[in-house]
């Protein structure tokens, strides 16, 4: 099983183990909610058990169990080899607060369900045929995510930066454009107080003189 190829078709023989499922809650199948049926496969006396999605059932009521018993006598069962479902951010511990059998879970982790049944599991899931009996809901889908998936990701997300960056840029180049017109308005400004100031003084400086002039002149006169 270590070898295994996602979606590379398996035929194993054993028996189901019915008293020991798990329901992987929130998967949403044509926007109704419902559960994944993950059911222990034992194989063989001493190798490790494998878990069998038998597919996906619609969410009734709070009490599933009348709906996914299963016979445990021995089978040869096909199917695809996989992982169990995941998701990016989960919710919460995959097991908060389930009890008893079947146990709900959120997006567990094949280890989180390896510690409820407090057994070894192989490290593949089988995705049941849809041809096979005591199955539900079937239409596995491969996961196409691969490297150039990555680089499309990559590539949104370069993008997604320049535009940052360059947005940045025009705002720092327009508050630049604006703090410069400021400053030569404030310079403009101060250079035409200091040139009146210059003409108001020497015109205050030629009355002055005028005004020596006249009185030197009415001075004179009266000395005659």
């Amino acid at each position: 099983f270590e070898n295994l190829r996602p979606f590379e078709r398996i035929e194993v023989s054993g028996r189901y183990l019915g008293d020991r499922q798990v329901l992987i809650d929130n998967i949403v199948r044509d926007g109704a909610v419902g559960y994944y049926v993950i059911t222990p496969f034992r194989l063989s006396a001493n190798a490790p058990l494998l878990l069998v999605n038998r597919g996906w059932t619609r969410k009734i009521g709070n009490d599933p169990a009348d709906d996914i018993d299963i016979d445990s006598s021995g089978a040869v069962i096909r199917g695809l080899a996989d992982k169990l479902p995941q998701v990016g951010i989960r919710p919460g511990e995959a097991f908060a607060n389930s009890t008893g059998w079947p146990r709900i879970a959120v997006y567990p982790s094949l280890q989180e369900v390896a510690e409820q049944l407090e057994t070894e599991l192989q490290p593949t899931v089988l995705l049941l045929d849809a041809d096979e009996p005591n199955g539900f809901l079937r239409s596995w889908q491969p996961n196409v995510s691969g490297p150039m998936t990555h680089y499309s990701y990559a590539l949104q997300w370069f993008a997604m930066a320049t535009a940052v960056f360059a947005l940045l840029a025009w705002h720092l180049y327009k508050r630049r454009r604006k703090h410069d017109a400021e400053a030569e308005y404030i310079r403009s400004t101060a250079a035409r107080n200091d040139r009146g100031c210059v003409f108001r003084a020497a015109g205050r400086c030629s009355l002055d003189v005028l005004h020596g002039l006249l009185r030197a002149g009415q001075n004179d006169q009266s000395w005659r």
